[in-house]
């Protein structure tokens, strides 16, 4: 499910029990930043001065591809619990945006490893601990904090999807 601007996300969701008293819970995966490939592998063809005629260039669309979704990248992603907190530990940033963003400051393709981690220690820092159990000690996400994480993230890997 995408969500728009101004829509409530689809939390919370009640904890349920089945009949051999198993309790399930449920959690939300979410992946902030959709993009549309083929404009980000536009993107790094155009950073690379990659021309048509060059010899170096690999066709970048195969024809299983050709019937995939126009979002199919994003800029990171995490889960959040059945009342819509985020659980910091599931953070992940993504590697391609990131390294556009690299090469768009023309810095090299090394230290993913290192941001990738600073970024997921940044968010867990701007949510809660996983130690905690304390339901009332981390609120949930709302519209609002979904557009300013995607915010942060592209303000640190200095690269940003093209908007709708």
């Amino acid at each position: 499910m995408a969500l728009r601007h101004g829509q409530a996300p689809p939390w919370p969701v009640e904890p349920i029990e089945d009949e051999r008293g198993t309790r399930w819970v449920a959690h939300h995966y979410l992946y902030l930043g959709l993009f549309r490939h083929d404009d980000a592998v536009a993107e790094l063809l155009r950073l690379l001065d990659a021309r048509r005629d060059d010899p170096d260039r690999v066709e970048t669309r195969l024809p299983v591809e050709r019937e995939r979704s126009p979002g199919e990248g994003c800029l990171a992603g995490f889960a959040v619990d059945h009342r819509g907190v985020p659980v910091a530990r599931t953070y992940v940033l993504a590697s391609f945006p990131w390294a556009l963003g690299q090469l768009r400051e023309g810095l090299a393709l090394r230290g993913f490893q290192a941001a990738s981690a600073e970024a997921a220690a940044a968010f867990a820092r701007r949510w809660r601990s996983d130690a905690s159990e304390e339901p009332d000690e981390a609120a949930a996400m709302d519209a609002g904090d979904l557009a300013a994480e995607v915010e942060s993230i592209t303000a640190q890997i200095g690269w940003a999807p093209a908007r709708p």
